[in-house]
């Protein structure tokens, strides 16, 4: 409240239980700003809370990615060959390490007849 609100209800605090009113009157304007002012301060706190949130995925999807081409990528041999501009498909040329006779495509992506 400013000065001349706190004065403005110390003379009406003196002229007596008439003035109840106006004094709950100044009550209600304050306590309506200060709505306001939490509205808002909330919108702020749900925004910054929602940017945490957003690194903490960031930075696990980094994570990820540098797992994935630490421990991952380095033991296969990866050929990538566009098909379409919007597709791709992987071949692995690096042999697996229990080959089954029965998946119908020998380790480097080509077609074979099943056994």
């Amino acid at each position: 409240m400013e000065i001349k609100d706190i004065r403005q209800f110390m003379a009406w605090y003196a002229a007596g239980p008439s003035t109840y009113p106006k004094r709950k009157a100044i009550f209600e304007e304050r306590k309506a700003h200060m709505e306001a002012e939490i509205a808002h301060i909330n919108r702020a706190l749900d925004m910054l809370k929602f940017k945490c949130w957003y690194y903490v995925q960031a930075i696990a999807e980094v994570y990820l990615r540098q797992y994935v081409a630490r421990l991952l990528l380095p033991r296969l041999d990866i050929i990538f060959i566009p098909t379409t501009p919007h597709a791709s498909l992987f071949f692995f040329t690096a042999a697996p390490a229990a080959p089954s006779r029965q998946s119908g495509f020998s380790h480097t992506g080509s077609a074979r007849p099943a056994a």
